[in-house]
């Protein structure tokens, strides 16, 4: 995990994992953003992309070749930050199950 901090205090974080929702993220040159928060007052100011670079910087030097994230599109906030530093490369989809429904 990846902590920012301001005053002495943690204000957001990253974590990361090996692994994600899909298989192919199970590759020994990528990690995955699995989590994250910041604190509402430091959205907006740089403090995430600030973050996220250092990560980035951090698994280049170990290596890594491709870092991925999940996000939900329920969550715009989310989807507008990580949708302008990645790519998509799968998509998932999902149904309500509805007994009244006949196909």
């Amino acid at each position: 995990m990846f902590a920012a901090e301001a005053d002495g205090e943690i204000i957001g974080f990253i974590s990361l994992e090996d692994e994600a929702e899909n298989f192919i993220t199970r590759h020994n040159t990528m990690k995955n953003i699995c989590g994250a928060y910041f604190d509402e007052k430091y959205r907006g100011k740089g403090t995430a992309q600030g973050l996220l670079g250092f990560i980035i910087e951090t698994l280049k030097a170990e290596g890594v070749t491709h870092l991925g994230v999940d996000c939900e599109t329920l969550n715009p906030t989310a989807l507008n930050f990580w949708g302008k530093y990645f790519g998509p490369y799968t998509y998932s989809f999902a149904r309500r199950i509805d007994e009244r429904i006949v196909l």
